[in-house]
């Protein structure tokens, strides 16, 4: 199965999103940070 490139996209954005809410769970990624890439994240959709 091949995904297209937005579908790639899309579960790229889901993987980087997990790394980032782990690591503010660990208390390694302060919530203004971690609201701030989201955002960034989310305006690149």
């Amino acid at each position: 199965m091949k995904l297209t490139e937005q579908e790639q996209a899309a579960v790229s954005r889901g993987m980087i999103e997990g790394l980032l809410r782990a690591l503010h769970a660990e208390g390694v990624l302060p919530p203004e940070r971690l609201e701030l890439v989201l955002e960034l994240l989310c305006a690149g959709r």
